[in-house]
């Protein structure tokens, strides 16, 4: 018995082992996308005039938003139905025909929003530049297309090494879109950018075909339900992923490029420290995802609740120091006119702060097969914020007052999803999973605790 218990606990040590070096690659490799989007922000903004910055910052956003509504991330049934069949060759099949419809539906996304670059209201906005435009299209499309493949290496266990081709991929983009930014100016900036993202793909692709290879034989079908959840989590994942490019988009159609460039700076502090969680997510989806395939809500329940624990004194960390240092900081990253954005940084921050505290709620629905909650919460927020994004910049002439309303909606809104979902956590009956075995042991690698 005892030898028994001594092999579980070597087990767990060397699981727990794998688990912080998977959350050292990811976070490394999050924060140095971070900090190389914000080295290019900083560029952009120092180097060209602040309209054609704004312009540069528009297209982005814009494609973001065309790509919330277009884009079917099926990554995320890929997490939720691979185990189900992981073992047999439907379960390969099932990736690949995944990432199949996934290039299809981008490539023609891509093509539907080139032609959709010369309608009217955009054409007639001064924040938009066609030209722009199409370029930040190359990149979004490629860079959607790449979602499924990399789920391909989360269902795999190949976490840490997909960290490490996202970090020399976007050192290599980065340099591509400075030396274009350099030498060409805008169009080659994102130019650089778009031919990154593609070189990025196919290489997942080819990473794909060695760590998942196409089994011979007919192709099996697909999984019940796939196509409801992956509909629901497709809404529900763009929602969130384009809630930043939603408010950039609308404020600077309503507000002209100058708010678009006073977004950029007062959000950016906030989306850093919630990259510095966003990890946690990537490696408690495919963990959630296979303690609910065997029903064990209490597993479920305790991975959350552990994650929330150990990022409640990095978050109030963060928050408190970012309050007292960011007037000098945005003064001396952006230079001395964007210091009167430090009351909606903060702003921005708190509310990021408060979402990095229940970071499981962007993959939880998912994992237990209830893409409808995320869809149904994600979807109040964003027509809060579309609307205070159209509505603020028009009512109030201060640019800088209007960012301030903008980011204290955000951080209204922010607590009231951080309290949704630390209630919806502690009933176990809103996600219809019954407890497997009440005696089983909760795996404490999966998210690292402090000072380990």
């Amino acid at each position: 018995m005892s030898g028994s218990s001594g092999a579980r606990e070597r087990i767990r040590r060397l699981a727990g082992r794998k688990s912080l070096r998977e959350f050292s690659w990811l976070s490394g490799n999050t924060q140095l996308e971070v900090a190389l989007s914000l080295l290019s922000s900083v560029l952009l903004i120092r180097l060209l005039p602040e309209a054609v910055a704004g312009q540069v910052f528009f297209a982005q956003a814009a494609v973001g938003i065309a790509f919330m509504v277009l884009d079917p991330r099926l990554e995320d049934a890929v997490q939720r139905f691979y185990p189900m069949q992981r073992g047999s060759d439907g379960a390969a099949t099932f990736f690949w025909r995944m990432a199949r419809i996934d290039l299809i539906v981008a490539v023609g996304a891509v093509i539907l929003g080139v032609l959709a670059t010369r309608l009217s209201f955009l054409s007639d906005s001064a924040a938009a530049n066609a030209d722009y435009l199409v370029l930040a299209l190359l990149a979004g499309g490629a860079a959607a297309a790449a979602g499924t493949l990399q789920a391909g290496f989360a269902v795999s266990g190949r976490l840490s090494e997909l960290a490490r081709w996202r970090s020399l991929m976007v050192i290599i983009s980065t340099t591509l879109a400075i030396g274009g930014l350099l030498t060409l100016g805008p169009l080659g900036y994102l130019g650089g950018l778009a031919i990154g993202a593609v070189a990025f793909y196919v290489v997942l692709l080819i990473k794909c075909r060695a760590i998942l290879p196409r089994p011979d034989g007919p192709a099996a079908s697909m999984p019940a339900g796939v196509w409801p959840f992956a509909i629901k989590s497709s809404l529900a994942t763009s929602l969130a992923a384009g809630g930043d490019n939603a408010i950039t988009t609308v404020a600077g159609l309503a507000g002209g490029p100058d708010v678009v460039v006073l977004l950029k700076v007062a959000m950016a502090p906030g989306r850093f420290l919630l990259s510095l969680l966003s990890p946690v997510a990537a490696q408690l989806f495919p963990r959630l995802s296979e303690q609910a395939a065997v029903h064990s809500i209490d597993n479920v329940r305790a991975l959350c609740q552990r994650a929330t624990r150990w990022a409640a004194a990095p978050v109030a960390l963060v928050v408190g120091v970012g309050w007292v240092l960011l007037p000098f900081a945005l003064a001396l990253v952006y230079g001395e006119q964007y210091r009167i954005a430090y009351v909606a940084a903060g702003l921005f921050l708190t509310g990021m702060g408060l979402r990095a505290l229940v970071i499981w709620s962007k993959v939880l629905p998912l994992a237990v097969g209830r893409p409808g909650l995320r869809l149904a919460a994600l979807g109040v927020e964003a027509a809060v914020l579309i609307s205070a994004s159209a509505v603020l910049p028009s009512l109030i002439p201060d640019q800088v007052r209007a960012v301030e309303g903008l980011a204290g909606v955000a951080l209204i809104l922010a607590a009231a999803a951080c309290a949704f979902w630390l209630l919806l956590l502690r009933w176990p009956g809103l996600l219809h999973v019954q407890p497997a075995d009440p005696d089983a042991p909760v795996d404490n690698a999966m998210v690292p605790k402090a000072g380990e």
